[in-house]
This record gives structure tokens, C-alpha cells and sequence, in this order.
């Protein structure tokens, strides 16, 4: 796709800026909820592990849908899968394993059911050990 335009978002990170600079590559800084584009920018929009960092999904999503003309993507851990991955592998004990950083969780149920507030959920993944979801922007 020689003509496709591919933009990253994050939260400010100076070593991030620095890589997508090397890699020429557009990217901002910025709120998920309020992302510094004109409405219906994007043919598809992906947000893969990101959700479960966000304070709030629904905004995020609905700032999502206002962007996406065509697809999106997400995907997120699957719980309580997550959870008892990383305590049977002796990870984030003193947090029942929970993953440093993760503050929202979903089941692959509960997650389908969030996305398809705001897009037309067509498909619904599950490998071990995540949810991923491909949905189409509503007209």
C-alpha cells in the first residue's frame, strides 16, 4: 500500500519520538479521547493493547468512531486468562497478576459487548491469550 498515510499515537516518549523519526514515520502524542485529527480520517484504525490502559474505554472508543470510515481493530487481554497466565508463571504476585499498567478488564463477552456500542462487531478472535476484535464503523 504505497499510498496508504500511517500514523502512531502514544503518550509522550521521547525514545518513541526518536524511533519514529529514524523510521519516517508520522506520529503525535496525544489523549486516545481526543486525538488531534478531523472527523472520519481514517479507513482503519487499529488499537491493539490499548484499551486495558485507558481511564476510559467508551471515550477512547467513541473518539475512535468518530475517526474510522471503514475498520477497526482491537485487541486486549483476555481475563481472567491474563491474570492466571502471569501467576502461573510467578509474574505480578503481589497484584494477583495483574500486568503493571492495566486498569480495565475484559472477558472476551464483556469486551465484544463495550466495542459493539460504538462499531458493528463482524468477528471475534480468541488466541490464548487475548480478544481481538474486527469491527466495521458505523454510518
Amino acid at each position: 500500500y504505497p499510498e496508504a498515510r500511517f500514523v502512531g499515537i502514544d503518550l509522550p516518549d521521547p525514545d518513541l519520538a526518536a524511533h519514529w523519526a529514524e523510521q519516517g514515520m508520522d506520529g503525535a502524542f496525544a489523549d486516545i479521547a481526543r486525538l488531534p485529527f478531523p472527523d472520519a480520517s481514517f479507513d482503519l484504525v487499529l488499537a491493539i493493547e490499548v484499551l486495558e490502559h485507558v481511564p476510559d474505554p467508551g471515550a477512547a472508543l467513541r473518539e475512535l468512531a468518530r475517526l474510522a470510515t471503514g475498520r477497526l481493530v482491537v485487541s486486549v487481554p483476555r481475563e481472567p486468562i491474563w491474570r492466571i497466565a502471569n501467576l502461573a508463571r510467578g509474574k505480578y504476585l503481589g497484584t494477583l497478576g495483574n500486568t503493571p499498567g492495566h486498569i480495565n478488564h475484559w472477558s472476551k463477552r464483556g469486551f465484544a459487548s463495550l466495542v459493539s456500542r460504538q462499531f458493528t462487531v463482524e468477528a471475534i478472535a480468541a488466541p490464548f491469550p487475548w480478544t481481538m476484535i474486527s469491527a466495521a464503523a458505523r454510518a
